[in-house]
């Protein structure tokens, strides 16, 4: 067996102590017995752990092989219960997008089980495998989130998304939560929607929500995430911020960078909450979306959407009042001004790199 078969902490079906014992045995006839008493298909059901061991068959082997009836149940008792721990844990590993927590060394590429449930119990900061299969089951419940499709997310792949966000709010330093500083800082913030690299504004909108109290983090989501922001308070003094770029254009990524802050401004203290980016006629999001909606373009302006017809109008009304043109678009597709078809050149679109850091997208 090699390393990356080798695994200390799984326990091999009591057969293979029977095997062990008969291949002591100078006769073959103990082997025979087994055959003779089960057949020779439960016999191997016997040796390979699918027959399980009760009174009768401990009495039995206890004649037949050697040792006590004692020892034979407890045997039983000890594979079933790791078998038990066993198919926990592949539970666990089985919602989760391994092959990229790898590669993106959120986990170490380890290969046996045990190595990489270590791994996953790690990342996720609990004590054991079980914590951290609860804590990915309970996700759904305890997300306040702002429709059911949110759920359609793979509970494993968000977890692994918000832990990873998480994990670099927790690394970024932070002037204590200033609700008042973030609300005067909103012109800046606002200004950032013209950069239309993000290598050169998300330092500095780092920079300044570090000065509000929150750590912002834009984390690739992995395959099975569907949604594209979140927020929770890490500690009374610290917010995190997590965007995901889910579609890949300026518009939505800065509405929806106001949207999460509206909910730290206006609801989020206990719980987390996740958008998907889809319509919802909740309360909360409702007030998120014009939050949003009124800082990108102010009550004054709101109406003279309807006025523009075509990409010049567009160009020197977005110039006119401070914000990216793509902004203007996004919210005349939202508005149903125009149809999600049209001015789409206008907005600035981004992609992954290998690297995984979000950039302009090439052409």
């Amino acid at each position: 067996m090699n390393k990356a078969e080798y695994d200390p902490d799984w326990i091999p079906p009591p057969g293979a102590t029977i095997e062990d014992l008969l291949s002591r045995k100078a006769s073959a006839r103990p082997r025979q017995v087994i055959i003779e008493r089960f057949g020779r298909g439960m016999a191997q059901q016997l040796f390979d752990g699918r027959l399980g061991i009760d009174s009768d068959v401990a009495t039995f082997l206890a004649h037949a092989v050697g040792l006590s009836k004692s020892f034979w149940l407890e045997r039983e008792k000890l594979y079933r219960e790791a078998l038990d721990h066993r198919q926990r844990e592949q539970q666990l590993l089985a919602q989760l997008p391994l092959d990229e927590m790898k590669s993106r060394a959120f986990i170490q590429p380890v290969q046996s089980h045990a190595e990489t449930v270590d791994e996953v119990v790690k990342f996720f900061g609990k004590d054991d495998p079980e914590s951290c299969r609860e804590h990915i089951e309970q996700l759904p419940r305890s997300i306040k989130q702002k429709t059911s499709r949110a759920i359609d997310s793979h509970p494993g792949s968000l977890a692994v998304w918000i832990r990873a966000g998480e994990i670099e709010a927790d690394q970024t330093e932070c002037a204590a939560w200033n609700p008042e500083r973030l609300q005067n800082l909103m012109p800046e913030l606002r200004k950032l929607t013209r950069t239309k690299d993000p290598a050169q504004y998300l330092p500095e909108l780092k920079r300044i929500c570090q000065s509000c109290g929150i750590a912002l983090a834009v984390v690739r989501p992995p395959s099975g995430c569907s949604a594209r922001g979140a927020v929770r308070f890490l500690s009374t003094t610290k917010a995190m911020l997590l965007l995901s770029y889910r579609h890949l254009s300026n518009d939505q990524f800065w509405f929806s960078f106001f949207h999460e802050l509206a909910h730290l401004l206006l609801h989020s203290r206990g719980s987390i909450i996740v958008d998907d980016g889809e319509d919802s006629e909740t309360k909360e999001e409702l007030e998120a979306d014009e939050y949003a909606a009124q800082i990108l373009i102010p009550a004054e302006f709101q109406t003279w959407l309807t006025s523009l017809r075509d990409e010049r109008s567009i160009i020197s009304f977005a110039r006119r009042i401070g914000v990216s043109r793509g902004i203007v678009v996004g919210q005349m597709q939202h508005k149903k001004i125009v149809g999600y078809e049209k001015f789409n050149r206008l907005k600035i679109y981004y992609q992954w790199n290998s690297r995984n850091e979000i950039e302009l997208k090439e052409g």
